[in-house]
């Protein structure tokens, strides 16, 4: 692995554990850094160590100046007051929305009683501010109007409303799968694809800009372009898809990967996947903050897991079998081990860690693939209306097969497992996970797999762990009804 790829984990940790607050994280990122820095020199060690040191320090003071930032505004636990926030949801009266603030990192919840704007405004909401565990409360908002939408917003929400027309009742589906807006998917259809492992297919990130780039190239290849023409062409209109849906982070991460991957193949460059994904996830170098969302989080992980896999799958002669059986064993390996690596993060925030990922993968995968490009094309040609439903027709049957998927999968018994991690329980899952990714890329994988192996092993005794007094344990028995607590 390059030492690019170490350097940028060993800050993302530092960053991670300075978030949390906790000096004890700190000092075990810090002691882990030196252990695996000892293994290439003693520069490396303190350099390595010095990283995960700095990446506390700057989530300490970003973390500082959001909490001075927010109690500004709310130094009684209720008052009258005006905030300038970005609206994520377009807000009117009677609405119950999202905003994010400007001056610093936080989530407001409008309960708007006065005023109207779209989403992606910047707004002026004046009501009752009340600290909330979710974020900031402001109630009886009134709102009016700084600024509107920004142009990527402007075409964000065009493009919306090209889908609903074009795709009908499909719609919210395929807003999750162009757009990345996933408020008007129904609660059922996201907690079967949570429950079957198929989370990363409502995210855009890696899978769709891949297929989306290659559809393009292959169009433009179609159409007497030539090969070189077609890859700059298709890296300019991924760039420009990107910028068009917002620019999620696990978009514009994948963004990256692919310009420089592409980009180093016209060269003719050699290139390391390590180093594309470091490149790729270097995002929290310019925006600390961007380390603690989960779309970064879960979309790095997956595709170093990924890596891991295929570098596993080398190793076991997988390419020395015929295209589908290979093809077969590489996504089976790589479903699995992303599902392992990414369990931490997956468990931490939705309480759940799905056993039947590694199957639903396998079976959604040909869905997908086929019907993105479906998707992406009817999107494009969405001013020729009979067209565009056309397409839409024809993907139909696909996102009927993919959704149907996810429910069948969701339905296995046992096919979640319900999780409530505690801030210990999630660091030794986060060292099982980077242990597995380790012992699958590299030759020398003893090591590694017993660190994963003994991280494993803990996990699997703390629920046994005697409880630390001064905690109060609450049983509840399915019998009854007040009577069984």
């Amino acid at each position: 692995m390059p030492l690019v790829a170490i350097a940028l984990a060993a800050y993302v940790a530092g960053l991670l554990t300075g978030f949390s607050a906790s000096p004890a994280l700190v000092i075990a990122a810090a002691t882990t850094a030196a252990s695996v820095g000892r293994w290439r020199g003693r520069a490396v060690m303190f350099a390595l160590t010095a990283l995960v040191v700095a990446g506390a320090a700057v989530a300490a003071l970003a973390r500082a100046s959001d909490i001075r930032c927010v109690s500004a505004g709310t130094r009684a636990d209720t008052r009258v007051g005006t905030l300038t926030l970005e609206l994520i949801d377009s807000a009117g009266p009677g609405t119950f929305g999202r905003a994010s603030l400007v001056n610093c990192h936080g989530t407001v919840w409008l309960s708007v009683q006065h005023g109207e704007a779209t989403g992606g405004s910047m707004i002026a909401a004046r009501g009752e501010i009340i600290p909330s565990q979710r974020g900031l409360l402001v109630q009886h908002a009134t709102i009016s109007l700084l600024r509107g939408p920004s142009a990527a917003n402007r075409s964000r929400a065009a493009a919306g409303r090209a889908i609903d027309r074009t795709f009908g009742s499909d719609a919210p589906l395929v807003r999750a799968l162009l757009i990345a807006d996933k408020h008007e998917l129904s609660p059922e259809i996201r907690d079967a694809f949570a429950a079957a492992g198929l989370a990363h297919i409502l995210a855009i990130a890696g899978l769709h800009i891949g297929i989306i780039a290659t559809t393009l190239a292959l169009a433009l290849e179609l159409f007497g372009v030539s090969r070189q023409r077609a890859t700059m062409l298709s890296i300019g209109l991924t760039i420009v898809y990107v910028a068009v849906i917002g620019a999620p982070i696990p978009a514009v991460r994948s963004a990256i990967m692919l310009t420089t991957l592409l980009a180093s193949r016209l060269l003719q460059r050699p290139t390391s996947r390590w180093a594309i994904v470091a490149i790729g996830a270097s995002q929290p170098v310019l925006e600390p903050r961007v380390a603690l969302e989960v779309g970064y989080q879960l979309s790095v992980v997956g595709v170093a897991a990924m890596i891991a896999a295929a570098r596993l799958g080398r190793r076991m002669g997988a390419y020395r079998h015929s295209e589908i059986v290979r093809m077969l064993i590489v996504t089976c390996l790589g479903a699995t081990i992303a599902t392992v690596a990414t369990a931490p993060i997956v468990a931490w925030v939705f309480g759940r860690v799905s056993m039947i990922a590694p199957l639903s993968n396998v079976a959604a995968a040909p869905f997908i693939a086929l019907a993105q490009p479906i998707l992406f094309v009817g999107l494009l040609v969405s001013p020729f209306h009979g067209i565009a439903v056309w397409l839409a027709d024809a993907a139909h049957p696909l996102l009927l097969a993919l959704t149907r998927v996810a429910a069948t999968s969701a339905s296995v018994p046992n096919a979640s497992l319900a999780m409530s991690p505690t801030v210990g329980s999630a660091a030794i899952a986060g060292v099982m996970s980077a242990g597995v990714i380790v012992a699958c890329a590299s030759r020398d994988w003893t090591r590694p797999a017993i660190v994963a192996m003994a991280a494993a092993m803990l996990l699997a005794w703390l629920p046994l762990a005697p409880v630390p007094r001064g905690l109060v344990e609450l049983h509840m028995i399915d019998v009854g009804q007040g009577d069984a607590i």
